[in-house]
């Protein structure tokens, strides 16, 4: 039987930590799944409240990471530490609480037939079904930009000296892609099988604060997204102009009333869209003369607007 970890790096959320755990220790205990959450919050709160649980449970452990780190050392560290005993590990973001009820006996199902990676999506956008991939370029294409989340992905042992490259993290390291990009490195070195699976495998911790990427979520999504994949092998160029816009396309970061809500935020700026108008013009669907239109709607305009809907919102309730 496959040995299997479930890895959260979390920064300052212990209760939607608390909640995943809450919600599938059964599940965890019952199918002998390690949980790893890997912690560099800048206070003990999710320390102290797991205290309880690494008493009663010998499978859920704690390891405890400078406030300091960057998201990608985190990951590489970890894999080079704590997870390479595994056969397989499951990188899961701290505001995705999965359902491994729903789907634990067909992800050890999959596990035991030896995929090499095995891609989980419950939006299905371009209605792939169950489809096994062992062409990169193909796989590339369909899956990346889901893979960009933390839970869509469990891969196999035989990826790992790709993401405890330092090579790679030296590549990737601060694009935030770092993870992602060492498996299609992977992918496009070496013989491999991988498989989507439509499945109902998460849901999102209702408490969630803002992201901590709200503030950067141009250059996030649309720089750093760029220089991430602008680096990947050659064996994907074909299809790179294609997945640079799938993000953006798929999710609708910069729709019109996002790029409103953004601006009302203080997110947007014309200072903000200039610096980084090669990247919007080659990651966006939205034009870019549309940025910098919404650069000139004065903030206070659109917050009252805001306002005035809210209040309406509130009457209609």
């Amino acid at each position: 039987m496959c040995n299997l970890a479930i890895y959260i790096p979390t920064y300052n959320r212990a209760d939607s930590v608390l909640h995943f755990i809450k919600k599938n220790i059964d599940v965890l205990v019952e199918n002998n799944i390690d949980l790893i959450i890997a912690d560099s919050s800048d206070n003990d709160e999710t320390k102290n409240r797991l205290n309880d649980y690494l008493k009663d449970y010998h499978n859920i452990f704690y390891t405890s990471f400078d406030s300091s780190i960057k998201p990608d050392v985190k990951v590489y560290n970890s894999f080079c530490d704590y997870l390479k005993g595994y056969d397989y590990v499951w990188l899961c973001g701290d505001t995705c609480i999965l359902k491994l009820n729903i789907v634990i006996e067909n992800v050890k199902a999959l596990m035991e037939a030896r995929f090499d990676i095995i891609h989980l999506d419950d939006i299905d956008f371009y209605h792939l079904g169950n489809k096994e991939y062992r062409i990169a370029e193909q796989l590339f294409e369909d899956c990346f930009w889901r893979i960009t989340l933390y839970g869509a992905t469990i891969i196999s042992k035989r990826v790992f000296p790709y993401i405890q490259n330092k090579r790679l993290l030296k590549k990737y390291e601060g694009t935030f892609f770092f993870y992602q990009c060492a498996i299609m490195e992977f992918c496009a070195a070496e013989v491999f099988n991988s498989i989507h699976i439509n499945a109902d495998f998460k849901n999102t911790y209702e408490k969630k604060k803002g992201s901590v990427w709200s503030r950067y979520v141009i250059e996030q999504f649309c720089k750093l997204w760029f220089i991430a994949i602008d680096n990947l092998p050659s064996v994907y160029d074909k299809k790179k102009k294609n997945v640079l816009k799938s993000h953006s396309h798929i999710y609708g970061l910069f729709r019109f009333k996002n790029l409103l809500q953004m601006r009302a935020s203080g997110i947007l700026n014309f200072k903000v869209v200039n610096e980084n108008r090669y990247y919007i013009k080659m990651t966006v669907e939205t034009k870019l003369l549309v940025f910098y239109f919404v650069t000139f709607i004065p903030r206070w305009f659109l917050n009252i607007l805001y306002r005035f809907k809210d209040r309406l919102k509130k009457k209609g309730d």
